[in-house]
């Protein structure tokens, strides 16, 4: 398969199990994230977004555009906006590779 450039992790590495790093303890409820409002409509105000919050936009996001095993998805969205959020993490929850955009221009 022709890759582009970048960081490539060996899967060796991440398979060894270690009692030093123990499973850790899935709590739905647990926050994730705490993002801010940009205030477009009153004051900015922090957001509690939960684990269970991410997986169900990531639930929806493969309703709509399934993700597949193994396939690989170009990441153009800010990072850093929520609205991005569902698609970050949809590629690694199937186990599908995301390539992301160095950079975007309307040029390129």
């Amino acid at each position: 398969m022709l890759m582009p450039p970048g960081l490539v992790l060996d899967e060796a590495p991440l398979d060894v199990r270690s009692d030093a790093y123990p499973d850790a303890i899935y709590d739905p409820q647990a926050v994730l994230t705490l993002i801010y409002t940009s205030g477009t409509t009153g004051k900015p105000k922090g957001v509690v977004l939960t684990h269970a919050n991410i997986l169900a936009n990531v639930d929806h996001v493969n309703y709509w555009m399934p993700y597949r095993e193994g396939g690989v998805y170009l990441h153009a969205a800010p990072i850093f906006h929520i609205a991005d959020f569902p698609f970050m993490f949809a590629s690694p929850a199937v186990g599908a590779c995301q390539v992301t955009m160095p950079k975007f221009s309307p040029r390129s």
